[in-house]
């Protein structure tokens, strides 16, 4: 397991608004690093929800709209670190059978899909093949791609 490092306390917006939702799925330390100010928190924040995100997404209604939408949240980071483990849970989350049905998963998955196309053209030469990489591999998912 990825070991999450100390984050301040959610603000009573977060706590009431953004992340509940992530608490339920996550855990409460999850959260705070993933809404922290710290970079390396969030980085490590989306690591250890990769690694159960599968689990998370099977036991949560929403819980690939929330997964979904912690990728949203983080794809377009200022930390390049952050943006490559946003795109490594992304990718684990593609690997889901059925996670990318319905109207709600469709509306972030366009968010996502913009931020990708905007990554192809990124300063960094790493992030540019792995953006268009990971629009690749979606052209075979098979609720996205051709059938």
């Amino acid at each position: 397991d990825t070991e999450l490092p100390y984050a301040e306390k959610l603000s009573p917006e977060r706590q009431s608004v953004a992340a509940p939702t992530q608490i339920s799925m996550f855990g409460e330390k999850l959260a705070r690093c993933f809404y922290g100010q710290d970079w390396t928190a969030r980085e490590a924040a989306l690591l250890r929800a990769e690694e159960r995100v599968e689990e998370a997404v099977k036991a949560s209604i929403n819980g690939f709209e929330v997964a979904a939408s912690m990728v949203s949240r983080t794809i377009d980071d200022t930390n390049l670190q952050v943006c490559f483990a946003s795109l490594a849970f992304f990718r684990t989350l593609m690997e889901i059978k059925g996670a990318f049905a319905g109207d709600e998963s469709r509306a972030v998955l366009k968010s996502i899909l913009m931020s990708l196309i905007k990554k192809t053209s990124d300063s960094s030469a790493r992030m540019r093949d792995v953006a268009a990489d990971t629009l690749q591999e979606l052209c075979h998912v098979e609720e996205v791609g051709p059938s």
